[in-house]
């Protein structure tokens, strides 16, 4: 899997992708957000969010919309038998509500201070490009900063 994010930075912040969410409607038509964890190689800038991850998107929680109800996915043993890669690409495709979890690039104490003081305000919406094998797809997306 290969995965490019770009999104332009106010204040000059270099992040890195810790996640991606994504809200979809399953085959019981409830509404559920999973969270998949991005793992593997990412090169990135440190003066906004334009990064590639060479890697894999792991299947790490489910939310039900509806009941609240939330499953730890991390535990499930032969993940891939639950989603596999082509239902993961299809739910990216056609999912709404696109979030990707980042953390500041410069992990010093100032650089997660710079990234907590402007949280919400320093990265526009941006663009996401997801290459899985022979199947491409792109979505819109936004930020959530992690710092811990």
């Amino acid at each position: 899997m290969r995965l490019y994010l770009n999104a332009k930075s106010k204040n000059n912040i270099g992040y890195t992708p810790d996640w991606l969410k994504v809200t979809y409607t399953n085959e019981k038509g409830e509404d559920i957000e999973l969270t998949l964890d991005i793992q593997g190689w990412t090169d990135y800038q440190t003066d906004c969010l334009n990064c590639r991850t060479k890697g894999e998107l792991m299947p790490w929680t489910t939310y039900d919309l509806e009941t609240g109800e939330e499953v730890d996915l991390s535990k499930i043993e032969n993940i891939e038998m639950l989603y596999s890669v082509e239902e993961l690409l299809n739910i990216i495709e056609n999912g709404m509500n696109h979030t990707i979890g980042v953390f500041p690039a410069d992990t010093s104490e100032e650089g997660i201070s710079a990234a907590e003081e402007v949280d919400g305000e320093d990265l526009d919406y941006g663009e996401a490009e997801l290459i899985w094998g022979e199947r491409t797809v792109h979505f819109m997306f936004e930020t959530e900063l992690n710092t811990y």
